[in-house]
């Protein structure tokens, strides 16, 4: 049986992972949406490890959603990439000035 805390966290992953899934479907790309989905998958484990420290939680990382979705949901393709792009970034470089020290 699963605890309060992991089913909340199994919750939010499928729905994380089905809002950025739901960014590359209209590609019509299944390849690229299997690729995806197993980079997704491999992302989460650094992801909770970028969470853990003091100053990913300075992020406004449902602010940064926020972006990305108004983007889509405009259709300016774009601005949606570009701010993708960023929340990508900003994660990977968290987790490799975490790796530094």
């Amino acid at each position: 049986m699963k605890k309060a805390g992991q089913k909340e966290a199994s919750i939010f992953e499928d729905a994380h992972k089905a809002f950025h899934m739901a960014l590359l479907d209209n590609a019509n790309l299944p390849v690229l949406l299997r690729y995806c989905s197993q980079l997704y998958d491999l992302n989460i484990r650094y992801r909770y490890l970028a969470a853990g420290g003091p100053s990913y939680k300075k992020r406004d990382i449902a602010a940064e959603h926020q972006q990305i979705l108004d983007a889509a949901l405009d259709r300016d393709a774009d601005s949606a990439t570009r701010h993708l792009i960023d929340h990508y970034r900003r994660t990977g470089e968290y987790l490799s000035s975490q790796m530094e020290s």
